[in-house]
């Protein structure tokens, strides 16, 4: 029997990663968001560096994503994602580092997050330069 593609990013493979988050979610609500969340951003700094900047001088997503959007390797509508994806967590995350988050809440941002990758991987397979002018 063939497997189906799953596409990966680096050392996340999407498919396994999602589920991983999920029995995580189960367990830590919290701590599968604030694991998804770095997922976005090591996916950002991994674009950069293939792009040539090793040690990009921002840390936290959004300005990531920005710099990945400057450089034309992402749209603006991806930095937006990030950004919404930064504030979702944050609100979720502030009660107690995530304490008060429901299982499901977790999966609807894990899955959001897995799209957002999605789209990350797949600039990432056109080798070529993003245009942000939508």
């Amino acid at each position: 029997m063939r497997r189906p593609w799953t596409p990966t990013f680096g050392f996340v493979n999407l498919r396994r990663d999602v589920q991983d988050l999920r029995e995580l979610a189960r367990l830590a609500p919290g701590a599968a968001v604030a694991t998804a969340y770095g997922h976005i951003t090591a996916a950002l700094k991994e674009l950069l560096a293939e792009d040539g900047d090793r040690e990009p001088e921002q840390h936290d997503a959004p300005a990531l994503a920005q710099a990945a959007a400057n450089r034309g390797l992402v749209t603006d509508r991806l930095v937006d994602t990030v950004y919404g994806l930064t504030v979702l967590k944050d609100v979720g995350l502030h009660g107690g580092a995530g304490t008060g988050l429901s299982v499901e809440q977790a999966n609807e941002y894990i899955d959001l997050v897995g799209a957002a990758l999605y789209v990350l991987h797949s600039s990432r397979g056109e080798h070529r330069r993003m245009d942000t002018t939508n």
